[in-house]
């Protein structure tokens, strides 16, 4: 006897043993009090539909009552795994990005130390140069020849919020003295005095954030990121008094650094008629503790950014909406997009761009993706997608415009079955995880995510759709590549780009929107974030 049978047969015995009515008497009554619940049900929908209200009602019999239950159940538990409610913390992708309004000043070091927000141009000082960056061009600052960018006497950090933010590529020497002390990112020091010297600095390897004796410091020893890339963030909130330092969009745990006195609270910066250093502290002992180091996208904003935000802008690499056909990047890093015989359609996201599948002549490019050319970097791939036909590359990565010329390999894309496929490099094989058939003129979103750790996944409208965790290596370009949207250009007749792996080499035709890509992999309570919100 199952477990609904058990439930009818006690409920029969129940009714026996109390002396209920009878099957018919109890027909009747429940009939007649349906008939009243039906007679006020719909008086009251004829009432609220006479003033304007949008009703819509089921009547369900009581022997549906069960029927109903079970339906009840099963939605929820549908909506409780694929529709998690995730709260928000410093992991959370950022569904939308921070605006410009709240820069006071932005370097972007593309070969000059001009304010792109044209408030506070720098002045270089012992002639720095310039070297290929994090975006672009960034600033060579070199500690032997004593270089450093001096900002106007006009700028001022004085008793307010702010963030700093900057891409930096640590060279060494980490330090020019063979005792390891402090070297400077940025300062502003009327004297050396409480309140009255602010100096964001590496000190005994640590980064730390310092008012004057009431300092924060950080945990992590930044000389083990030599050579690499990595995004550095100094918040401050002149109201609440809290500051934290971010690395990699994570925020550091405090440090026992000596003369620090408080975790959490301190500042504000109260000094007058300072000038600003970047790379140098002219209180620092010795005075040659010079930064040595590439500098790029070096930003000051006049509030106090939250954790994500400051996780965004650490991971997201770029971000086209393409509303309205805009080619104008809405991510933190202002990449350039390009793109030739492209239409603008409606989307589930508001526009969208379509292409028409020819090679040459219908395509989006965005160059600058350092990133991607990490060797066994984490990365992630998002977007939408409408395809017309069931056939060629999506998403395709190389270190040259024409697509090929070296380096060069298709990420998304259908393969001959017409499969929605994903892959990556490991320097010998292409790996590769098979997705679904996709249902043509639909909109779809589309995730691809690689980590050393978690291997490959693709993900199909927020939900993980397959993996392969033995997939543990990522041989890449080692340098800034160009992503292509629909087109593999030139490399469909060359033979100098990497296998093509399950991918068929043909091109896209279709619909995409919502491009983002990230240094990092993301969870899967991110992806659906994107593929939700």
């Amino acid at each position: 006897m199952d477990q609904s049978e058990s439930m009818e047969t006690n409920t029969n015995t129940d009714e026996t043993s109390n002396s209920l009515p009878t099957t018919t008497e109890a027909e009747v009554m429940v009939k007649k009090k349906f008939t009243r619940v039906k007679f006020i049900i719909i008086v009251t929908v004829l009432i609220l539909l006479l003033v304007g209200i949008p009703v819509s009602i089921v009547l369900t019999k009581k022997s549906d009552t069960n029927a109903t239950k079970m339906m009840t159940n099963k939605v929820t538990t549908t909506e409780i795994t694929t529709k998690p409610v995730i709260p928000c913390d410093t992991s959370c992708v950022n569904t939308t990005t921070s605006t410009a309004s709240s820069l006071s000043a932005l370097y972007l070091f593309d070969s000059n130390t001009i304010d792109y927000t044209g408030n506070y141009n720098g002045t270089p000082v012992g002639n720095p140069s310039y070297v290929p960056g994090y975006v672009g061009y960034a600033l060579k600052l070199n500690s032997s020849s004593s270089q450093f960018v001096r900002l106007p006497s006009t700028f001022t950090f004085y008793n307010r919020s702010s963030t700093v933010e900057l891409w930096i590529n640590l060279q060494s020497p980490l330090y020019s003295t063979s005792t390891p002390s402090e070297v400077n990112i940025i300062n502003q020091c009327a004297s050396p005095t409480p309140q009255n010297c602010l100096f964001y600095s590496i000190r005994h390897q640590t980064l730390y954030q310092a008012f004057g004796y009431d300092d924060k410091g950080g945990t992590t020893d930044m000389s083990t990121f030599l050579g690499q890339w990595v995004h550095l963030a100094f918040t401050y909130d002149s109201k609440t008094r809290l500051r934290q330092i971010y690395l990699n969009g994570i925020p550091e745990p405090t440090g026992a650094i000596p003369g620090l006195t408080d975790a959490l609270e301190g500042g504000p910066y109260m000094g007058i008629g300072a000038q600003a250093f970047i790379g140098w502290n002219e209180h620092l002992d010795p005075l040659t503790s010079y930064l040595n180091a590439y500098v790029d996208h070096f930003s000051i904003s006049n509030r106090a950014k939250s954790a994500s935000e400051i996780i965004n802008d650490a991971t997201l690499v770029t971000y086209f909406s393409f509303d309205s056909g805009s080619l104008v990047d809405n991510g933190p890093n202002m990449l350039s997009g390009t793109a030739v015989g492209q239409t603008t359609i409606s989307s589930v996201r508001n526009q969208a761009l379509s292409f028409t599948g020819n090679a040459a002549t219908s395509y989006f490019q965005v160059a600058g993706l350092t990133a991607l050319g990490t060797t066994n970097a984490s990365f992630s791939f998002a977007l939408y997608i409408k395809p017309t036909v069931l056939y060629g590359i999506i998403v395709h990565v190389s270190m040259d415009p024409s697509g090929t010329n070296g380096w060069c390999m298709p990420f998304i894309g259908f393969t001959s079955s017409e499969y929605l496929a994903v892959q990556v490099w490991d320097g010998s094989n292409m790996r590769y995880v098979l997705g679904p058939i996709l249902t043509v003129d639909t909109w779809t979103h589309v995730v691809q995510t690689f980590s050393i750790t978690n291997g490959l996944k693709l993900y199909i409208n927020g939900t993980l759709y397959s993996s392969a965790s033995n997939v543990t290596a990522y041989s890449a370009s080692g340098v800034s590549n160009y992503l292509t949207i629909a087109s593999t250009l030139t490399a469909s007749i060359s033979s100098n780009c990497l296998p093509n792996g399950v991918l068929d080499l043909d091109s896209y035709n279709g619909g995409v929107d919502e491009l983002r890509v990230y240094n990092k992999e993301l969870t899967s309570e991110d992806v659906y974030t994107l593929s939700s919100s």
